[in-house]
């Protein structure tokens, strides 16, 4: 992939994360995305979790999911609705995203404004 398009995935996951911390839409226990929230943090709590089921003579359960290949497989009409209705994004962002999920290039066009967003 070019470093234009890597540049732009990052400037877009970058307004996004934003976005859903500034509003408030990360899932309470969510870790994925989340500023000071690692890998090793989720395991740290899903460990504590474990221990104190078993401390408390409760039955566990753990089932682990190997989610690298998930954007691959995920229904993208679901995804973009979720955006839409869920995260907020609207108009051209989302026009971008369907260009950017519906094509098997990484090529789409960008709606030019004249107005000088600067947020």
């Amino acid at each position: 992939m070019s470093f234009l398009s890597k540049l732009l995935e990052r400037v877009v996951a970058d307004r996004l994360i934003a976005h859903m911390r500034e509003n408030d839409l990360y899932m309470p226990l969510q870790s994925a995305y989340r500023q000071n929230c690692t890998t090793e943090t989720a395991l740290l709590h899903v460990h504590d979790s474990v221990i104190r089921s078993i401390d408390e003579c409760k039955g566990v359960i753990l089932l682990l999911i190997d989610m690298s290949a998930a954007f691959d497989t995920t229904d993208h009409a679901i995804l973009l609705n979720t955006l839409s209705n869920t995260i907020g994004v609207k108009d051209h962002c989302l026009s971008w995203f369907a260009a950017y999920t519906y094509t098997d290039n990484t090529q789409c066009r960008l709606p030019v404004s004249s107005q000088n967003h600067t947020s």
